[in-house]
C-alpha cells in the first residue's frame, strides 16, 4: 500500500482522490462547522443586559430566565415588556434583586421573535 492520504472507493471505477481534494474537503467541513457554531452566546462578557446596546442575545425565553438566575440568584421577576429599538425586538425584564433593588435587563430576541414557537 502506498504512503499518504488517499481515499479509495471500493467496488467502483473511481480513481483515488488526491491529497489536495481531501484537504479541500476537510477545510470545507471545518468552515461549515465554524459557521454553525459562531452565533453569539448568552455567556458573553461584554453583554451585561443593562442597556439596549449591551443586551444579552438569546435564542429563547428560557435563556433569558436562565441568564438572570445565573447572574442574579435570588432575584424575583416584577415585569416583562416587549420593546422595539428601531426594528430590533427586545424583551425588557424588570427584577427585584436579592438586595432589594430593582433592575431592568435587556434581551435581544431577534433570533427567534416572530418565527413561531
Amino acid at each position: 500500500m502506498e504512503e499518504g492520504c488517499v481515499l479509495h472507493l471500493e467496488g467502483t471505477n473511481h480513481k483515488p482522490m488526491n491529497r489536495r481534494v481531501v484537504s479541500m474537503l476537510l477545510v470545507l467541513c471545518f468552515l461549515i462547522i465554524q459557521a454553525c457554531s459562531s452565533t453569539k452566546s448568552v455567556a458573553t462578557n461584554d453583554r451585561d443586559g443593562l442597556t439596549f446596546e449591551t443586551a444579552v442575545i438569546v435564542k429563547s425565553i428560557n435563556e433569558e430566565y436562565s441568564w438572570v438566575r445565573e447572574h442574579y440568584p435570588g432575584s424575583q421577576m416584577q415585569m416583562q415588556a416587549l420593546v422595539f429599538q428601531g426594528k430590533t425586538p427586545y424583551d425588557v425584564l424588570t427584577f427585584r434583586l436579592a438586595d432589594g433593588t430593582t433592575q431592568k435587563f435587556h434581551f435581544d430576541i431577534s433570533k427567534f421573535y416572530g418565527r413561531g414557537f
